[in-house]
C-alpha cells in the first residue's frame, strides 16, 4: 500500500513538472521566443538526445 502511495505521488509531481514545462513553452512560443518547426525534424532531433 505504501510503495502504490509512493508510485502515485511520484506520477503527479512528474505530471505536474510536464505541465509546468508546456506551459513555460507555450508563453515562450507566443513571445516569439520559439518558432514553429516540421515534426520531421523535431522527431529527429528528439532521436539524437537518445
Amino acid at each position: 500500500m505504501l510503495e502504490a502511495l509512493l508510485r502515485q505521488r511520484r506520477i503527479e509531481a512528474r505530471w505536474q513538472d510536464t505541465a509546468a514545462e508546456a506551459g513555460h513553452a507555450s508563453k515562450a512560443f507566443r513571445a516569439g521566443k520559439l518558432k514553429s518547426q516540421p515534426v520531421k525534424n523535431l522527431i529527429v532531433s528528439l532521436a539524437k538526445i537518445k
